[in-house]
C-alpha cells in the first residue's frame, strides 16, 4: 500500500488537560487506494468522525502521520490545506443542517466552483446542471431552497456539491442513517453508480453493517478509538476474526440470511453477547482495551496489549488469539 491515495500511519488524537486526557483515536493506521471503497464502523464514539476531521485538518493530531498522495498532510495549513480540501470533500450525516437555509441551491453550487474553480459564469451554469443531473435532481432545481426538498433529495444536493471540485477522495460520515428506509436505497445506489463510473475513493462511516457490505469492498472496525479489525467486506462477514467484530455481526438483523433458524443464530448471538458498557475514552485500561466486555478474554488479555496480527496485506487483527 506503498501507494495508497490517502495513508495513515500511528495517527493519535487527544482532547482535554494533560492529566486524564480523551483518547479519541489510539495508533490508527489506515490505507485508501484510489477507486477504492473502505467501511469505517463502530459503535458510538468510537472515533470514527475524529478520524474524519483529523484526515480534513479541523482537528490536530498529537502523533503520526497523514499522507495524501504522496505528499505528508498532517499539519497543511493556509494555502496547502485549501488545496487538500478540495480534493478531498466530506458528505454530512444530516443533509438539512449541513445546508445553508439561507441559500438557493444554485447559489450554493455557484459559491464552491467559484471559490476552487477557473470557470466563468456561463460555464458554472452548465457544470452546475451536470452536477444536479449526474445525482438524479432536476437542473430547474437550481432556484429552490434547502426546506423544498426532501431528505434524500437535499442528500443528493450535499453529494453534487462534493462533487462540483472533482475531488480524489470523498469522506461519507453516515450519510444514510437518517434518511427512511426507502430513501436510503436510492442514495445507496446513487454512490454506488458513482464509484462504477469514476475513480474516486471512498472512506464510508456507518453503524449498519448491511450498508457498509453493500456499498465497501473493504472494512475497518473501530473500538475506543483503535482499529481492531481489517479485511475484505467478504471476508469479514464470513470469517470475523476479533470477538468485537462477531458481536457486531451476531447482534445485526439478518445480514446475509445466514441465520434462517432463529434458535441457531439465538445461541450465536448469546455466545458473543459484549458484557458492560463501552468504557470511558479517559480511562487507561490495562492490557486489551476490549477485555472487560469480552466473553473470550483470558488472563494475558489483561496483561498485555495485544500487537497486530497480520495475515496478508488487507487482513489484520488485534487480539491475542485472532488464530
Amino acid at each position: 500500500m506503498d501507494n495508497a491515495l490517502l495513508s495513515i500511519n500511528e495517527l493519535h488524537v487527544h482532547f482535554g488537560p494533560q492529566k486524564r486526557p480523551v483518547r479519541a483515536l489510539r495508533d490508527v493506521s489506515l490505507a485508501i487506494n484510489r477507486g477504492e471503497c473502505v467501511g469505517l464502523v463502530g459503535e458510538s464514539g468510537c472515533g470514527k468522525s475524529t478520524l474524519a476531521r483529523t484526515v480534513l485538518g479541523l482537528e490536530s493530531a498529537q502523533s503520526g502521520t497523514i499522507t495524501f498522495d504522496g505528499h505528508t498532510a498532517t499539519r497543511w495549513s493556509g494555502r496547502n490545506l485549501r488545496k487538500l480540501r478540495a480534493r478531498i470533500q466530506m458528505v454530512f450525516q444530516d443533509p438539512f443542517s449541513s445546508l445553508n437555509p439561507r441559500m438557493k441551491v444554485g447559489r450554493m453550487l455557484d459559491e464552491v466552483l467559484r471559490v476552487h474553480t477557473a470557470l466563468r459564469s456561463a460555464e458554472r451554469k452548465h457544470e452546475i446542471a451536470r452536477l444536479l443531473q449526474a445525482v438524479g435532481l432536476d437542473p430547474a432545481f437550481t432556484s429552490r431552497f434547502p426546506h423544498e426538498f426532501s431528505g434524500g433529495q437535499r442528500q443528493r444536493v450535499g453529494i453534487a456539491r462534493a462533487l462540483a471540485v472533482g475531488p480524489d477522495l470523498i469522506i461519507a460520515d453516515e450519510p444514510v442513517s437518517a434518511l427512511d428506509v426507502s430513501v436510503q436505497v436510492q442514495i445507496l445506489n446513487l454512490l454506488k453508480e458513482l464509484q462504477q463510473n469514476t475513480d474516486l475513493a471512498w472512506l464510508f462511516i456507518a453503524h449498519d453493517l448491511a450498508v457498509v457490505r453493500y456499498i465497501c469492498s473493504r472494512v475497518c472496525v473501530m473500538y475506543m478509538g483503535r482499529i481492531v479489525e481489517s479485511a475484505p467486506v467478504d471476508e469479514l462477514f464470513q470469517h470475523p476474526l476479533h470477538p468485537y467484530t462477531q458481536a457486531l455481526i451476531a447482534a445485526a438483523p439478518d445480514i446475509d440470511g445466514a441465520f434462517d433458524d432463529r434458535s441457531s443464530r439465538r445461541r450465536k448471538a448469546e455466545k458473543t453477547r459484549l458484557k458492560g458498557e463501552v468504557p470511558s475514552p479517559t480511562d487507561v485500561i490495562p492490557g486489551c482495551p476490549f477485555h472487560p466486555r469480552c466473553p473470550k478474554a483470558k488472563a494475558l488479555c489483561r496483561k498485555k496489549e495485544p500487537l497486530i496480527m497480520t495475515f496478508d496485506e488487507y487482513r489484520w487483527c488485534r487480539c491475542h488469539f485472532a488464530e
